[in-house]
């Protein structure tokens, strides 16, 4: 859950792998709701991540191209998905308008990439 400040309210996050035909392998964090993550590529957005109780590495990011402000993407992503393996949590370290830093947890156990095949 993150906390935010008026005239925003607390608001869920999602942590997204996907592979698509058009872009290729993301990671994406989403806020489920309003909010707005500060992450704008033109001012090297970082974001310190540390899986399960391994050490904290930091990552580029970047906001969306549509200029969405409730979403960023792990610039990275085979690197990500390859720490991400067998962490029971991933913890990202982000930064809300008006609310600051925060670390937002995510549960990671069992993400099997690439996801088999049905």
């Amino acid at each position: 859950m993150v906390r935010l400040q008026s005239p925003y309210s607390d608001v869920a996050a999602r942590l997204c792998v996907r592979q698509s035909p058009q872009h290729g392998l993301d990671v994406y964090v989403a806020l489920l709701g309003d909010g707005q993550i500060i992450c704008r590529s033109y001012n090297n957005c970082s974001v310190n991540i540390r899986f399960g109780d391994g050490e904290q590495q930091s990552f580029s990011a970047t906001d969306a191209a549509d200029g969405s402000s409730n979403i960023i993407f792990v610039t990275n992503a085979q690197r990500f998905v390859t720490g991400v393996k067998g962490a029971p949590v991933t913890r990202i370290q982000l930064t809300f308008y008006q609310a600051g830093v925060q670390v937002v947890e995510f549960n990671t156990s069992g993400l099997e990439w690439p996801r088999p095949s049905t």
